[in-house]
């Protein structure tokens, strides 16, 4: 596939011309073909990988208030295929948003845009890149050890504990904004663990399966496994706060469609990665 139809021309500096050809974009194919009764074919979809946008800005001749009103469009233009995206996903089941995953996603691409002068030209071409999906306090180094670590256990089929998988997942949902089901999965990982401590000192207490199952379904949701495992003398000690910041705000998520700050879904996951530490240190595994 190729561009729409632009009425200006590529800019007159050759470097800028580099920049923003249309031919240095990925437009999208069409996929399948069906004959038309002339003998010709026609394509039955279409997979569109850009789209182009043409509009007016009013604004004065200073070139502060013209970056200005570039930026907001800019930030209109994501705040509007954030929706369409949605609904297409909704609508469609097509997998829009692979969530927590640097550079996926439908919008993958840069934001490209320019300004028409009085000759028909391209100018002021400005790239808006895709920001990676990275936590605001960043990540830590991959050294020498952890890498071998990695390797190994990646050698002898070790898979990594179900509660770290839920965390990890969380961590990656809440730097995708989806602060709901991050929430979520930070109190899953969080009972898992629970869960591991107390049948950890079952094990060492011989305490029947029987007994084992009793106890358990009585006493679901992370508010009844925190009281279990006090009961029950299982090690570690939790965080105060633990049912507060975690289980409170995965029911508020859960079960009325409740939005968490930033802030709530940060506390969240650093109060659940206390427990699951205590359940399943990485040390062990490095």
């Amino acid at each position: 596939m190729g561009p729409p139809t632009w009425a200006y021309r590529d800019g007159p500096e050759s470097k800028q011309n580099a920049n923003t050809q249309d031919d240095n974009f990925e437009w999208g194919v069409t996929v399948g073909f069906h004959n038309e009764p002339d003998g010709s074919q026609t394509p039955d979809y279409a997979r569109v990988s850009r789209l182009r946008f043409e509009t007016t800005i009013i604004t004065t001749r200073l070139a502060s208030d013209f970056f200005t009103a570039r930026a907001a469009l800019v930030r209109e233009l994501e705040s509007w295929w954030e929706l369409t995206s949605s609904w297409i996903a909704i609508l469609t089941q097509q997998n829009s948003v692979h969530i927590g995953k640097a550079g996926s996603g439908m919008r993958v691409g840069s934001i490209i845009t320019w300004a028409g002068d009085s000759n028909g030209y391209r100018v002021n071409p400005s790239f808006e890149r895709s920001a990676p999906v990275l936590s605001a306090s960043g990540v830590e180094v991959l050294d020498h050890q952890t890498l071998n670590a990695c390797f190994n256990l990646a050698s002898t089929q070790t898979s990594p504990p179900l509660d770290w998988t839920f965390l990890r997942d969380a961590r990656s949902l809440s730097s995708a904004k989806e602060y709901r089901r991050a929430a979520i999965d930070a109190c899953t990982a969080t009972e898992l663990a629970l869960t591991a401590l107390i049948d950890a000192k079952f094990d060492a207490d011989n305490i029947p399966a029987a007994s084992r199952i009793a106890q358990f379904d009585s006493h679901h949701g992370i508010a009844k496994l925190v009281r279990l495992h006090g009961i029950s003398g299982a090690a570690g000690v939790l965080p105060r706060q633990l049912v507060q910041n975690v289980g409170a705000l995965r029911n508020k998520a859960a079960h009325r469609g409740y939005t968490p700050t930033l802030a709530e879904t940060t506390v969240a996951i650093d109060t659940a990665t206390v427990v699951v530490e205590l359940s399943s240190p990485l040390s062990n595994y490095r």
